[in-house]
């Protein structure tokens, strides 16, 4: 509504100032005579800025249609929604019984909760999933995890559909697998998304993918084994419509990033190199299982160092090759990754099960960030997800630079904070993941924090090595809520930039600047640090920057563009001379872009644009689904003489 309401008021307004103009024209005439008015008329068009002759303002600048399923295998997965469901039936129990579940529980607790109910609100007690992200659903798959199968997690490589647990769709008799696959997938398709994909756990064989491509479902998700993706190779000879995922956690640490052999907290760059020859051979790789209240952290480690074990070992596969992040999707969109969100609307959980769900006073409110998945995934008909290694001109190597710094997200541990607090004996331990500061994948430089005082009494560098080891102490040693010799790298967010491949028609290329939350131990939790950030482009040649997303919470945002030779556009069109037209967009919407130059600051000697935080808030967030969504910004820029 308010951007049609500006388009309107815009329009009014320059009719207005034209009729003003012709009525002080012709109170003139009788002054000066038909010369004189020809000649003030003659003026007057010359002063007219260049700006008023710019071509009409887009009517989005989000593309209307999705990129092709395999260019963009984005997915919402069940399994925590399951989770959720499960979690939610003990809501009248005590604390003890709830305790003895969660120590005794086995996958087929939550494998019941894989259900046509909880797809579709068969009951109408609860929002369904495939209700979620009307916005971003038609880029998504809508995968079903363990528990949309008859029988136990073995007997998912027979693809029979649970008759119990979906009585409207399964065969009677369980003896058609086509049919009932078939069936729930239009009834998928209908409610918007791109279609079903179901969890296999290992393997499949030639005759049952054959099956899954007679039925129209598009994506598999293997879970585990399949290394060297005989899968994958088998799909292409009977199931070409087919996208076949791996997901491998090499190390026996997961889902926690521990390198014992360097420092705790990392992932092993072993493990990243085995990740990466696995996906060599598949169209999309999972990067697997992590702790959830740690997910920012873990998951940038273990993506950024999977790109660069991509970059050495120059992966050049048949394959898509392309990476997810098993849940953590604003890294995973940030390093340029399909999109694989498990969150989704749920009643409220009993007290001990809130921090696995990101819910509570000091969570992240994962449940109430549902715009955000919209958000990434329509960025995506932007800037498609980049391939690992070589890229599709079959001559370009991927680049990363990551910073040498290194920020430690952390968490103290009770019980039933995340699934592996009782495997990994994690029960009231803190434990710290670490990631670098910033990332780069592209070519671009790193993106830098504008610098400040800290509580060292130094310069704010952002880049002192130092900090490392004050980290280390804070979280390792001295127990929760204890980062006083921390200084200003507390206050700093994970920061992320990313250049994409020049594949759009008009030959530029789309760039994306996230800022990542940071958590700290109880009482602080989880928290989006806003400060200033600049993100150098002079690297790109003239003519190539492309439409730039935003994403993330910030004090200010600081553009530096390259210079161009002449009055041609730079990329979508930025002039040696005079003020730029920025126009801004939530992605989250269907468009009109507002125009915001005149809310914009720009520097001509130092090519410097400049967005304020709470611009940037206030155009990201202004499709915002629901009072109650938090979701961060997430908005696209462009910007054109």
């Amino acid at each position: 509504f308010f951007p049609r309401l500006e388009s309107l008021v815009d329009g009014f307004n320059q009719s207005v100032r034209v009729l003003g103009f012709l009525v002080l024209v012709s109170l003139a005439m009788p002054l000066l005579g038909r010369s004189g008015c020809v000649f003030v008329l003659l003026a007057c068009f010359l002063a007219v800025p260049c700006h008023t002759t710019t071509s009409p303002r887009p009517k989005s600048l989000v593309p209307s249609t999705s990129l092709p399923a395999r260019d963009a295998p984005h997915y919402f997965c069940s399994w925590l929604g399951q989770i959720r469901g499960w979690f939610a039936s003990m809501n009248n129990d005590t604390l003890a019984q709830q305790t003895t579940a969660w120590t005794h529980r086995t996958h087929e607790d939550q494998m019941k909760f894989c259900s046509e109910d909880a797809l579709f609100n068969a009951s109408g007690a609860g929002d369904a999933w495939a209700d979620q992200f009307p916005l971003g659903r038609a880029d998504m798959f809508l995968q079903l995890d363990n528990g949309w199968q008859a029988g136990p997690e073995s007997a998912a490589h027979e693809l029979h559909l649970s008759p119990q647990r979906f009585p409207s769709f399964a065969a009677s008799g369980g003896k058609d697998v086509v049919g009932p696959l078939r069936k729930l997938n239009a009834a998928v398709q209908a409610r918007g998304w791109r279609g079903l994909g179901v969890w296999v756990p290992g393997n499949l064989d030639e005759a049952h993918l054959a099956m899954l491509q007679e039925a129209g479902v598009r994506l598999l998700k293997l879970d585990g084994g399949d290394v060297g993706c005989a899968v994958t190779a088998a799909a292409r000879r009977v199931a070409p419509d087919l996208i076949v995922e791996h997901g491998n956690c090499p190390d026996a640490t997961c889902p926690i990033n521990e390198d014992k052999n360097t420092s705790q907290g990392r992932w092993p760059l072993a493990a990243a190199t085995t990740q990466a020859k696995i996906a060599n051979c598949t169209d999309l790789f999972r990067t697997y299982d992590m702790i959830k209240v740690l997910s920012i952290a873990a998951v940038l480690d273990r993506q950024s160092k999977l790109v660069s074990a991509s970059i050495e070992l120059g992966l050049r596969g048949p394959a898509r090759r392309l990476f997810g992040g098993s849940g953590e999707p604003a890294v995973t969109a940030a390093l340029g990754g399909a999109v694989q969100p498990m969150r989704s609307q749920s009643p409220p959980l009993p007290a001990l099960f809130q921090t696995y769900m990101g819910q509570g006073n000091v969570s992240r409110h994962r449940q109430q960030r549902l715009d955000q998945i919209s958000r990434l995934v329509r960025w995506s008909r932007i800037a498609a997800p980049i391939p690992l290694g070589m890229q599709a001109d079959g001559s370009t190597l991927d680049r990363v630079s990551v910073s040498d710094t290194v920020l430690y997200d952390a968490w103290n541990f009770s019980l039933a904070d995340d699934a592996a607090v009782i495997s990994h004996h994690l029960r009231d331990k803190v434990v710290a993941q670490g990631a670098p500061a910033a990332v780069s994948r592209g070519g671009l430089p790193l993106p830098t924090v504008a610098a400040h005082k800290t509580q060292h009494g130094d310069d704010g560098s952002f880049s002192s090595s130092a900090h490392t080891g004050v980290l280390n102490r804070c979280w390792q040693q001295q127990g929760a809520n204890e980062a006083g010799g921390c200084g200003d790298l507390n206050q700093t967010p994970f920061l992320v930039l990313t250049r994409y491949p020049m594949s759009t028609p008009d030959g530029t290329a789309p760039v994306a600047l996230t800022a990542l939350g940071r958590t700290l131990p109880h009482p602080v939790g989880f928290f989006e640090p806003a400060v200033t950030v600049r993100a150098d482009l002079t690297s790109m040649a003239p003519h190539t920057v492309g439409l730039v997303g935003i994403f993330g919470v910030y004090e200010a945002v600081v553009l530096v563009l390259p210079a161009t030779a002449d009055k041609r556009s730079l990329g979508t069109g930025m002039m040696t001379s005079g003020s730029p037209t920025v126009l801004a967009q939530d992605l989250a919407s269907n468009g009109p872009p507002h125009d915001i130059t005149d809310k914009a600051s720009w520097s001509p000697t130092t090519r410097e644009l400049r967005l304020s935080g709470a611009l940037i808030t206030e155009m990201g967030t202004s499709a915002r689904s629901s009072p109650n969504d938090l979701s961060p910004p997430g908005l696209v820029l462009s910007i054109s003489v």
